[in-house]
């Protein structure tokens, strides 16, 4: 479903009216969708004039951070307000070791102080510069967190627990701080509270889950695109493999058909052009019925025919590549192959370009990025995997048995 592209027009439109929840979102679509959608846990909330659906997530969806259990939704809030004391230590458990800071480089307290200044400064400006640009600063973020776990009504507990880790870091601060100043000297105030920023980090990272509703919904609708890449790397990797067997199947080596010429085996590739038509008069029906609008998904209508020509084609080319077997039977195995390869790779083209619109270009740089990677992969093993697996040896011309 076509959803990731206007996740940020509503974010928008959300700002600008604040009782439009972020977890809306839009969807160009018609209404035979609701079947499917209701499946994904998302409700249609209303139609626009453009034609597009407005929709939400339904509130029984068990992936919506609200729906939780209790014990894991105060689990993660304990988890970021204890970020928030960490943070704060670092206020007051430096002002513990000035009087050393002074001593040792010979200056006066006010000008050891300037650390603790500038450490109070980096909190304010940081939480303006890195909110708004990677969603990851703890001060800041805790509350939208909350936000994201409970409802208006249900928050007020979480909402006392961020304000404590506010105020009692300060003072857990002095006691450790002062603590350390004393038995192990100022520098290793800064020394333990690196390790334990090291530790937590790791926690954060394994622990702590993403909440933030827009997000969620992005990652929901991208996991075809995902997937659509993976496919489209695996058939087009295959397609090089498939080059490096073309000399050993009909060449003159490796008793081979003997052809002095293997290039035109690859035309096999295009039958599955011939076959568009069929695909594109199931997408202008899909689009009459929607209201002349478009309907990125009927783009798959070959495609699920096209998936399960890929392995078939290829068992059968495998299985028939053999000199005592009639030339023509591999290469129905490659075109089989190559009819599957092509419904996906213009399935997948077209539905991000008709789905993503304007943000076309980037989808489709990691489709091709995926793609080209596959294809860069393969030819590195093919040789040595076609030596490796020969059942065959190259003067043997008898099929295998069975």
């Amino acid at each position: 479903m076509s959803l990731a592209p206007k996740l940020k027009d509503t974010a928008e439109l959300a700002v600008e009216k604040p009782q439009m929840e972020l977890n809306e979102t839009v969807l160009i679509g018609d209404e035979s969708l609701a079947s499917i959608l209701r499946e994904c846990f998302v409700e249609v909330v209303q139609k626009d004039e453009n034609g597009a659906l407005v929709i939400k997530r339904t509130k029984d969806d068990p992936s919506s951070p609200r729906n939780f259990s209790a014990l894991k939704r105060y689990g993660i809030v304990i988890l970021v307000c204890a970020l928030i004391n960490l943070l704060c230590f670092g206020v007051s458990s430096y002002s513990t070791g000035i009087g050393q800071i002074a001593q040792e480089f010979d200056t006066s307290d006010e000008v050891a102080i300037v650390g603790l200044t500038l450490y109070i400064v980096g909190l304010s400006f940081g939480a303006l510069v890195l909110a708004p640009l990677s969603e990851c600063a703890p001060i800041a973020n805790t509350g939208g967190v909350i936000h994201d776990l409970f409802s208006r009504d249900l928050g007020g507990t979480a909402m006392a627990l961020y304000g404590l880790s506010s105020a009692d870091g300060p003072p857990l601060g002095n006691v450790f701080g002062g603590y350390i100043a004393q038995n192990l000297g100022y520098k290793y105030i800064a020394r333990i509270q690196l390790a334990i920023f090291g530790g937590f980090w790791v926690v954060i990272y394994f622990c702590l889950p993403e909440t933030r509703e827009s997000i969620l919904m992005t990652r929901r609708a991208t996991e075809i695109i995902y997937l659509s890449s993976l496919i489209n790397a695996l058939s087009f990797g295959i397609i090089f493999l498939a080059n490096q067997a073309f000399p050993l199947i009909f060449g003159t080596g490796n008793g081979g058909h003997g052809w002095t010429s293997i290039g035109a085996v690859n035309l096999t590739y295009l039958a599955g052009f011939l076959l568009h038509p069929l695909q594109e008069q199931r997408y202008q029906t899909a689009q009459r019925n929607n209201g002349g609008k478009s309907v990125p998904e009927a783009r798959f209508y070959s495609s699920l025919f096209g998936i399960w020509l890929l392995p078939i084609g290829l068992f059968i080319a495998a299985w028939t590549s053999f000199p005592s077997v009639n030339f023509m039977a591999p290469i129905v195995g490659f075109t089989m192959f190559g009819c599957g390869f092509y419904m996906i790779l213009t399935a997948v083209l077209n539905f991000v370009v008709d789905g993503y619109g304007e943000y076309a270009a980037s989808g489709l740089g990691a489709v091709v990025m995926a793609r080209n990677l596959g294809a860069s992969v393969f030819p590195l093993f093919t040789n040595k995997m076609f030596e490796s697996v020969s059942l065959l040896k190259p003067d043997d011309h008898r099929p295998p048995p069975g």
